[in-house]
């Protein structure tokens, strides 16, 4: 189905409006009426693959009640800026599935304050997630790749959630349940708000990758960080003579005599009177920083 054009509507505005793309089905966004914004007044349930292409403006949106990817379904936003639309459910039982592929450039969002309640297999963001809040809750494993913005992210996800590139939060972190597994790459978070960390939901450091948040002067931020199976959080503190710095927290298990400049161990493994774990702090301007 190539859209080249017109609008996606109902005239009467009464139900049903409703846009089936079924498994195998492809809808191609490549071009609308020319005003400010394309549009579409139904409701759309994906499970084949949407593409919003280019266009002559920026912006699609699905405005409808309703707006869900299914299992299977993948959305994928190559261009601009595509907005799905409020949903009239309770914001409780609205459910994203599936995949979703945001492009560099490009940003996906939601027209409403309702938060993005994603249950699917992963979410490749290399653009900007623009929704009030991302909430990962799958009861199997999900994933969150690409290297991307996010303006709020909660994990609260029973099956774990597994970093595949760099993601910057803007706002608000809140790790609620299940743990993010960093892998070899860093999680950001500047001064964003940080919410939650136990022992049953933290951040697996299992490679090179670290969180990363910024400390003000005076100042002390809890990275909740920790190993496979271990929470193993860190409290980092600077004086009144600091200045403001990022900080960077990993740890890992086993200890060593020897560590190269990219803190991996080189010397001989600690077996005793030793926690066993090591953390990896450092600073990002040296010397700024008493801590």
């Amino acid at each position: 189905f190539n859209m080249n054009g017109g609008v996606l509507t109902n005239t009467s505005q009464t139900d049903p409006r409703i846009f089936n793309n079924l498994v195998g089905g492809v809808v191609n966004i490549n071009s609308w009426r020319l005003e400010t914004l394309g549009w579409s007044l139904i409701n759309m349930y994906n499970a084949g693959t949407i593409n919003k292409n280019a266009g002559p403006f920026p912006k699609f949106i699905f405005s409808g009640d309703r707006w869900r990817n299914l299992d299977g379904g993948v959305v994928n936003v190559n261009s601009g800026i595509l907005q799905i639309g409020p949903n009239g459910l309770t914001p409780d039982l609205v459910e994203q599935r599936g995949t979703f592929n945001i492009s560099s450039g490009t940003t996906l969002q939601l027209s409403s304050n309702f938060a993005f309640r994603f249950f699917g297999t992963a979410i490749n963001n290399n653009g900007t997630l623009g929704t009030p809040e991302l909430l990962f809750l799958g009861t199997t494993p999900q994933a969150l790749n690409g290297n991307g913005t996010i303006p709020s992210l909660t994990i609260a996800s029973p099956g774990g959630v597994t970093l595949g590139g760099t993601q910057t939060i803007t706002s608000n972190l809140t790790l609620t349940s299940g743990t993010l597994t960093l892998g070899n790459n860093d999680l950001i978070i500047g001064s964003s708000a940080m919410n939650g960390g136990s022992a049953t939901s933290y951040l697996i450091t299992n490679g090179t990758g670290s969180l990363r948040r910024t400390i003000p002067s005076n100042g002390n931020s809890v990275f909740p960080v920790g190993t496979d199976g271990s929470y193993l959080p860190a409290t980092v503190q600077l004086d009144g003579a600091s200045t403001t710095d990022e900080f960077r927290v990993r740890v890992v298990s086993g200890v060593s005599t020897t560590y190269d400049v990219n803190d991996l161990p080189t010397g001989t493994s600690i077996t005793s009177a030793a926690l066993q774990n090591a953390w990896v702090i450092r600073e990002g301007t040296a010397g700024g920083s008493n801590a």
